[in-house]
């Protein structure tokens, strides 16, 4: 029993040995302990080049590691740098262009706070947000402190059966101001994604801002940029106008001295003191059309008869001729019907998500189902 023993405990040490000897040859014991190298430090950079004065986005930037020369310059001004994050460069305004692939330095950009809506109006006028697709608003390169005008494409009909709609174009506001893009007052530089709207925010008087609002649901707005010429005297004439209400604050503005007709600063103190409702007839008015009467038949004269207990045919005659049933015969005011323009063959006739047109829409949807599951409870 113990010789079994002893010969197994011999074995044992002969493949130890052996094991070792083949370990030694093959090399294992000279391999030395692998140490972790530890993370490159990284820097934000251009994806593309940036121009100067505008507000970096997220999707212009990445996250890399830094070159031996940056490496470099890192450990000389460690605090120039931003943290490896892209928010960390996000919404600040550049003080110079910057190339692509260039790193983003803190010299390179200034903080600033966005500014609020309400210090971006001039006294007296009224913000207004349109969302337009690009093709509607210059390819989206319109941007803040931009001026505008903005243009209404309708169809139009007068009511006539059978009668086919007309597509028109008008002005509806010139000369309004850029205030806000894509709800944010910084100048923001970042890609327009095809079929995206965009969403603008103007300023105009109280009444031509009611108008732009009303006419989101009457068709296709369309802006257009107006020319540097046009921009420094419109720039000039509000300016002067913020100076001249910087003297005398809370003072009622002058909209004749801003060369404003006395039809529309009529309009303006009206819808400013809720006495005034847009409609169909301003839309009327912008396009030059012609009032349309329409002949209203005068009632005959009708004699009831009654025999006995039992009525007879009714006695009919002919109003005579007088100057109230003249007035009378020429009618009533019928206005004008504007609808959006009906899609092109291929297109949809879809409004872009989130537009007034969408919601409008979604609403009627909302109502006319409400309306049909309230008939058949009632049933």
């Amino acid at each position: 029993m113990r010789a079994g023993i002893l010969f197994v405990l011999v074995v044992l040490v002969f493949l130890t040995l052996a094991g070792a000897v083949v370990a030694r040859t093959l090399g294992l014991f000279d391999k030395q302990t692998q140490v972790a190298a530890p993370p490159q430090p990284q820097v934000i950079a251009a994806l593309r080049r940036l121009p100067e004065g505008v507000a970096i986005d997220s999707h212009f930037v990445e996250v890399r590691a830094m070159s031996a020369t940056e490496l470099q310059l890192f450990k000389q001004e460690p605090d120039s740098f931003f943290p490896p994050s892209l928010w960390s460069v996000a919404q600040r305004v550049t003080s110079r262009a910057i190339e692509a692939g260039e790193v983003i330095r803190r010299k390179d950009v200034v903080d600033t706070n966005p500014e609020r809506l309400r210090e971006r109006l001039a006294p007296g006028m009224r913000p207004v947000t349109v969302s337009l697709p690009a093709e509607q608003c210059q390819g989206g390169q319109i941007t803040t402190s931009d001026w505008v005008d903005v243009s209404l494409t309708t169809a139009v009909s007068d009511g006539t059966p059978g009668a086919e709609p007309t597509v028109r174009t008008a002005v509806i506001a010139r000369g309004v101001r850029v205030i806000m893009k894509r709800d944010t007052t910084l100048p923001l530089f970042r890609p327009e994604n095809k079929g995206e709207p965009i969403p603008f925010t103007l300023e105009a008087n109280p009444y031509r801002s009611a108008l732009i609002n009303y006419t989101t649901l009457k068709g296709q707005l369309t802006l257009s940029v107006l020319p540097e010429s046009d921009l420094q005297a419109l720039e000039a004439a509000r300016e002067k106008r913020l100076e001249d209400s910087s003297k005398v604050p809370g003072a009622a503005v002058d909209w004749a001295a801003q060369g404003i007709a006395d039809q529309e600063v009529a309009k303006i103190k009206q819808v400013v003191e809720d006495h005034y409702s847009i409609g169909d007839a301003d839309l009327e008015e912008v396009f030059g059309l012609q009032p349309i009467v329409v002949a209203e038949p005068v009632p005959p004269i009708r004699i009831e008869k009654v025999v006995g207990v039992d009525r007879a045919d009714d006695q009919v005659f002919d109003r005579p001729a007088s100057p109230s049933s003249d007035a009378s015969r020429q009618g009533v005011r019928r206005h004008y019907r504007f609808d959006p323009p009906a899609a092109k063959s291929g297109e949809s006739n879809a409004a872009p998500r989130g537009t007034v047109t969408e919601q409008l829409r979604r609403q009627q949807e909302i109502t006319s189902r409400t309306k049909s599951s309230t008939n058949q409870g009632s049933q």
